[in-house]
């Protein structure tokens, strides 16, 4: 009795449990599960805890009640009379009282920590996703490029497999947005990041580079290859449009293709190469794709002349 009377007064829900049943529960405890007082010893113990985590429980009792330990401590999601679910932590423990075991349980209620620890989680989720993402178009931004590009191109030539890029450029951007207003160049560049995407594997990585230019990283993929895959986004871009206010926009794009070895092993020397490949699709009428030269190609021109 005096047992009951201090644990009645606690902040922690406290039950006991003798023989499967709930032989004590104070008041905390029904407070914490929804229940009255007295429901409670009416209750079974698995009928606190959600379905999930009975097989949990059942084991800590288990072991208890066969002394095979007299302390365990874990968390659990419990089930309240009006059928919602709460975040549990447990302290549960095993006492001798005249030759019969008893099992006892504090739980607390930790459903407000959880769920703030969670937001709290979702929150850095949140900030890191848009530390590498462009905001405007959801690709990944520079700050990934760089980083991902340096790793890929390491393991890429530690293993001796190639890695190619593809450099793709806007054509006439100015002129879109100087018929059709800023707000018409953003869709523009939404919809030409969503035609990139579509056009590229699940394995490579696309990136807004800066302003109207876009830069796809394609992992193992030779040189051939991604001269055909730059050829296959230009006519893909070719052929969507962008509706905007009753208008509709059509879109052109120039690509620069580089690939690693041959035009270079660096990240710098890669995107450079591509970058002039780039250069050179614009000065030949735009809408087209040019490959990087290899340094060989690049000697052979300037000993020509």
């Amino acid at each position: 009795a005096r047992f009951r009377g201090v644990v009645s007064q606690s902040l922690i829900g406290i039950v006991i449990i003798d023989c499967d049943a709930f032989s004590y529960a104070n008041a905390k405890f029904a407070e914490i599960f929804g229940y009255d007082a007295d429901e409670v010893l009416l209750l079974g113990p698995m009928e606190t805890v959600c379905a999930a985590d009975r097989a949990r429980v059942k084991e800590s009792l288990r072991q208890r009640q066969n002394r095979e330990a007299d302390h365990d401590q874990f968390t659990f999601t419990g089930l309240c009379k009006d059928g919602s679910a709460i975040d549990i932590e447990c302290h549960a423990s095993a006492l001798e009282v005249g030759g019969q075991r008893l099992l006892i349980s504090l739980v607390l209620d930790i459903t407000d920590r959880v769920r703030s620890e969670r937001e709290v989680q979702e929150l850095q989720r949140r900030l890191q996703d848009q530390s590498i993402h462009d905001a405007l178009t959801g690709l990944f931004n520079r700050r990934y490029l760089d980083e991902y590009l340096e790793r890929e191109l390491a393991r890429a030539n530690s293993a001796g497999i190639p890695v190619s890029v593809i450099m793709i450029d806007l054509d006439w951007f100015k002129a879109i947005n100087d018929r059709f207003g800023h707000q018409a160049g953003d869709e523009v560049l939404r919809g030409l990041a969503l035609t990139i995407r579509d056009s590229t594997r699940p394995s490579d990585v696309c990136c807004r580079y800066g302003g109207e230019e876009f830069l796809v990283i394609l992992p193992g993929m030779s040189a051939d290859s991604a001269l055909l895959r730059a050829e296959n986004i230009r006519t893909d871009i070719m052929l969507n449009s962008i509706p905007f206010e009753g208008e509709v926009i059509t879109m052109t794009a120039s690509f620069g293709v580089a690939s690693s070895p041959q035009s270079g092993r660096s990240a710098d020397d890669l995107v450079a190469s591509a970058d002039a490949a780039l250069y050179a699709a614009k000065e030949t009428g735009r809408n087209n794709v040019r490959q990087a030269r290899t340094p060989q190609e690049s000697s052979n021109e300037i000993a020509a002349h």
